[in-house]
């Protein structure tokens, strides 16, 4: 399944690429001289043992977290981070760079007082000033997509689990992000409603989406990523095509790892 995008040289076009990204919090080194590229187009896992660092990378992808040193390239624009303190981007900058990095949670976190239609349409007409009428639209669009039209109107402690997760993806499309993130989106879900969000990230990721998605759920790895990365202590252990790295790990931590993911399953 080869979906990068090359540039007339023949070189794939990374849409974002990590280098040596090192993040400690105190004296724990949390990321470990991280180096990853993920191309326009492509679904990569992220898999490894609960505090690896998965969620921390995904953060300092988004700049929820600034990592202490190391560089990050997001569709052509470099952000270099160094020992400098945090005045390295402005506000507005950082707002425009996370405007296009969508980011979906393990838990939903949407707005309780607002509606589905509200939840989804506030940030476009906020921060992209996008008109009040063409959100909705949009809105609209997007709820036909994860299959939920008739809850527009509804708050969050009106859906199930399941569906206030489709609603928080359908919140992070609104921006059309060029990079979306995914933390273990399903973890915090009755086992019955987790079909129905990885159903949503399959549609996402044939659409053409470009995709990191940090998960236990290793059907959904091995089926729909077309890279797996293996994070064990803050490192990247091992990295490669998904098949290659779920049904033939090279490493004896990926090995152990999955051998314990799978036989809990």
């Amino acid at each position: 399944m080869d979906v990068a995008v090359t540039d007339p040289q023949g070189e794939v076009m990374s849409l974002i690429s990590l280098s040596h990204l090192r993040k400690s919090f105190g004296e724990t080194v949390v990321l470990d001289d991280i180096s990853l590229s993920v191309s326009q187009g492509e679904v990569l896992a992220l898999i490894g043992p609960s505090g690896s660092g998965k969620s921390t990378l995904l953060r300092c992808i988004n700049l929820l977290e600034v990592p202490d040193s190391g560089t990050l390239v997001l569709d052509g624009e470099q952000i270099r981070y160094s020992f400098t303190g945090s005045a390295w981007r402005t506000a507005r900058e950082l707002a425009r760079f996370r405007a296009s990095v969508g980011m979906v949670f393990q838990d939903f976190n949407l707005w309780p007082h607002k509606t589905v239609l509200e939840n989804i349409t506030e940030a476009p007409i906020r921060v992209r000033r996008i008109k009040p009428v063409v959100a909705r639209e949009h809105a609209s669009e997007l709820l036909e997509m994860i299959g939920l039209p008739e809850k527009r109107d509804s708050f969050p402690r009106q859906l199930s689990g399941g569906q206030q997760q489709r609603v928080a993806i359908a919140r992070a499309l609104a921006m059309e992000p060029k990079l979306m993130l995914f933390d273990e989106v399903t973890s915090a879900l009755d086992p019955e409603l987790v079909g129905e969000v990885l159903d949503i990230m399959g549609e996402l990721a044939r659409s053409g989406m470009t995709m990191i998605v940090v998960t236990h759920e290793m059907g959904f790895a091995r089926h729909v990523s077309h890279r797996t990365a293996f994070l064990y202590n803050g490192r990247i252990e091992e990295v490669g095509p998904s098949p290659d790295v779920l049904g033939t790990p090279g490493n004896p931590h990926t090995r152990q790892f999955l051998n314990r993911v799978l036989h809990h399953h």
